[in-house]
């Protein structure tokens, strides 16, 4: 291994160390030059004081007698002091007894010297007489370059020795350098240009002499470990290599990659599985001559593909691309196409994903999105959008069509009595009738439940002809339904209620249509079901009330409206009150106090009955806390809530209903949970689990309204309930109602053969009072009881 002189190190560092040398070396130097100039300066104004003492006794007495012969001799005596250049003995009359003049020196230092200090330097000395008169004066000029070479001289010595010493240290350290720092150096490059790069074989660099535990002692060592390091990590790269191998040829996916030439470079087990060809069969081979038998326009699209990335040099994904497998079957993929560098080419990585899977699911769930999974009409969603496109048709062709919103009535009856199964039945059976009567231009969907609405477009030239033939294909939908429906073997009738409103003529806004459509279909449910209404604008005003009502139920809410009474219940003797129900009040603003029957149905259309139940629990807390809560307890005072269907069957109801009571700080056993017999009639099993933890927390339920609903004693055996309360439309004329009075009868029997605490609701008078009495241990409730 050979390096130039000047790009060694040491000789780098002798540069280094010689410039620092010289740099230090002028700077002493200048500031010894100075400092001997500023003494040499000083020494010119000593020499012509000394020259001065040495003349000034003859020089007094010659300008006294004014001898010019001996002015002459002094005059001539003092040539001999080399750095005079003139002298001039003056009387005291200034005038010039002798003197001489010298040539001024010349040269490169002497033009120094005049840059320096000036050429000369001039000295007047007065003579003194003994009578201390001045008789004269003593005249020099000190030729300032020859006073000065003596500095000059030493100034050249100094610079020059300093010189030849740094020249000295330069080879001197080059020498050490070279030794110590090159020679190792070159001594461990070439030692580590000998070991292979790719395979070291457990080569390593062998210590150098004398340099063990110096700097390039550490650097060998460093030097060993990161060869030890990188021969691991060598290893452990080709071990990961064998594992991508096997993962790449393990992996669902087709992995193969593609040269300039459209040639494989490699190919995984997929991809041989693929073509159902040998990987060394397909590595080489262009990717047209495998894949062109099979499908000649594939081929083209994805060598195109494939070109476009060898042109962009970024990475492409194509999400849905049908390729045939050497059977010919269509295959869906997810194509990735990325830039790749194989072993020293250019290449494009092909990764392919089969998706055909996610493919058929993502239809699946189109479907699901836009169509109905019971009936496989469309949903809601869809029919919006091909009810705008309907209104758009209508209003380029000038022509009106008719939304009809069509709610089946007593749906619900069937879904109770026979099962949400054959109820599902029934809804298949009646989307598949209404189907086969419109026209191929017209939509049906289920918007939900039992609701159904169709889009008839383009239905005549007039709105009024639109309606009138509307009406006409809903009494056919109606007559349809009044036909039987087989479920089960047996027939089932059915009718409906039919609202309608014409478009574009009424509203070309599809969410107002189906309003107003909606507002129409409820307007003939009103006024008796089975019943056609065509939408007219006073029918909105009982949308809009409902909307502006329960805008003004989120309002009270936040603004506290709510208040609470509380309704008392008796035992016979009418002393002392055993329970509570507690009665919601609505306090409006504008309308005064209003009860739960004007209110609860909108709340209940709010999906918001959890927060009257939660209201009645805090501000009966309030009250509660207000009283003898032990002695409460101890008496198994209780006070009801009424609880919706609704807000029984909500997920969180249990634990929501726990944890209002428990943040008041009140017992469990203070409370009773009323339901009514719709909560049986929804899901029986699931209303069993609940009540039966309800009752393990220490809650009482109530089954309140008995009597009116569909009244099953599997009711009164399989619910978890403490006590059963009649309702009051059998209690209104019970004293001469012999009907009401055996039913009545009947159901305390029922109830107390039942273990059944039995609640007489609605007793207002004395005359049912004393009718009531006769039978033993009831509990009494309502207004005769104040």
């Amino acid at each position: 291994m050979s390096i130039e002189l000047f790009q060694r190190i040491a000789f780098r560092l002798t540069r280094i160390a010689v410039v620092i040398a010289f740099l230090l070396g002028i700077v002493i130097s200048v500031v010894q030059i100075v400092i001997d100039f500023n003494e040499q300066r000083s020494i010119i104004d000593q020499t012509s004081d000394e020259i001065f003492n040495v003349s000034r006794d003859s020089a007094t007495r010659i300008a006294f007698q004014l001898d010019e012969n001996y002015a002459a001799e002094l005059i001539n005596g003092l040539k001999s002091y080399q750095v005079l250049k003139a002298a001039q003995l003056l009387d005291d009359r200034n005038g010039t007894l002798a003197s001489f003049e010298l040539s001024q020196s010349s040269g490169i230092l002497a033009m120094v010297t005049q840059w320096l200090t000036g050429a000369t330097n001039h000295y007047t000395f007065p003579l003194i007489g003994q009578d201390s008169t001045i008789v004269g004066s003593l005249e020099l000029t000190i030729d300032n370059h020859i006073a000065l070479r003596p500095f000059y001289s030493r100034a050249v010595y100094v610079l020059f020795g300093g010189f030849l010493r740094n020249m000295v240290l330069a080879c001197v350290l080059l020498v050490v350098f070279h030794y110590i720092v090159t020679k190792p150096l070159i001594r461990l490059a070439t030692s580590l240009s000998k070991i292979e790069a790719t395979e070291p074989n457990e080569q390593r660099i062998n210590s150098i002499e004398n340099h063990q535990q110096s700097e390039i002692g550490f650097i060998v060592k460093t030097v060993n470990e990161f060869i030890d390091a990188a021969e691991h990590h060598q290893k452990n790269l080709a071990n990961l290599e064998k594992q991508l191998r096997l993962i790449i040829n393990t992996v669902p996916l087709l992995v193969f990659s593609i040269d300039k030439n459209g040639r494989f470079l490699f190919a995984n087990n997929q991809t041989s599985l693929f073509y159902r060809r040998e990987s060394a069969a397909i590595i080489g081979q262009s990717f047209e001559t495998i894949h062109r038998p099979i499908s000649n326009r594939e081929t083209e699209y994805l060598i195109a593909e494939i070109d476009s990335v060898f042109i962009a040099n970024k990475d492409l994904l194509l999400e849905d691309v049908l390729l045939s497998n050497h059977q010919g079957k269509a295959i869906h993929f997810e194509i990735s196409l990325m830039p790749f560098y194989y072993f020293k080419q250019n290449s494009v990585l092909v990764v392919m994903n089969d998706v055909s899977e996610r493919i058929a699911s993502q239809q699946a769930i189109e479907k699901l999105a836009y169509h109905d999974s019971l009936t496989g009409l469309a949903n809601r969603t869809l029919f919006q959008d091909r009810l705008k496109m309907d209104i758009r048709r209508a209003e380029r062709s000038r022509h009106f069509g008719a939304l009809l919103f069509i709610d089946l009535d007593k749906f619900k009856l069937i879904n109770d009595t026979l099962g949400h199964a054959m109820g599902d039945q029934m809804l298949i059976d009646i989307a598949l009738k209404l189907k086969q009567r419109i026209r191929e231009l017209d939509t049906i969907a289920r918007m939900g439940g039992d609701e159904f609405a169709i889009s008839l477009s383009e239905l005549a030239d007039t709105p009024d002809q639109a309606i009138e033939r509307a009406i006409t294909i809903a009494e056919t939908f109606n007559e349809l339904l009044a036909s039987d429906i087989d479920l089960a073997g047996q027939g089932y009738q059915i009718s409906a209620s039919i609202g309608i409103v014409c478009y574009p003529q009424t509203s070309n806004n599809v969410a107002t249509l189906l309003r107003y459509a909606d507002a129409a279909m409820y307007q003939a449910k009103n006024e008796g079901r089975h019943a056609i209404r065509v939408f007219e604008q006073h029918m909105i005003d009982r949308v809009t009330k409902q909307v502006q009502v329960e805008k003004e139920i989120l309002k009270a809410f936040e603004a506290d409206q709510f208040s609470i009474v509380l309704q008392p219940l008796y035992e016979v003797d009418g002393t002392l009150p055993i329970s509570a129900e507690i009665l919601i009040r609505w306090q409006h603003p504008s309308r005064g106090t209003l009860s739960p029957n004007e209110f609860l149905g909108y709340i209940e259309s709010l999906n918001a009955t959890h927060k009257i139940s939660s209201t009645a629990i805090r501000l009966s807390a309030e009250l509660i806390h207000q009283l003898n809560i032990d002695q409460l307890v101890q008496r198994n005072f209780r006070f009801a809530i009424n609880i919706s269907t609704l807000e029984f069957y909500e997920p969180d109801f249990i634990q929501r209903i726990i944890t209002s009571i428990q943040a008041t700080g009140l017992p469990l056993a203070l409370y009773e949970l009323e339901i009514t017999e719709g909560i049986a009639l929804h899901d029986l099993h699931l209303a069993k689990e609940k009540l039966d933890e309800l009752q393990q927390m220490g809650l009482s339920i109530a089954l309140d309204d008995f009597g009116t609903g569909y009244s099953s004693l599997s009711y009164l055996k399989n619910l978890n309930v403490n006590k059963l309360k009649i309702d009051k439309s059998f209690i209104t004329e019970i004293e001469s109602d012999i009907l009401d009075q055996k039913l009545v009868e009947s159901i305390i029997a029922i109830a107390q053969n039942f273990d059944l605490k039995v609640v007489i609701e609605g007793v207002e008078n004395e005359p049912q009072f004393d009718w009531l009495k006769s039978h033993a241990n009831l509990i009494y409730q309502g207004y005769y009881f104040k």
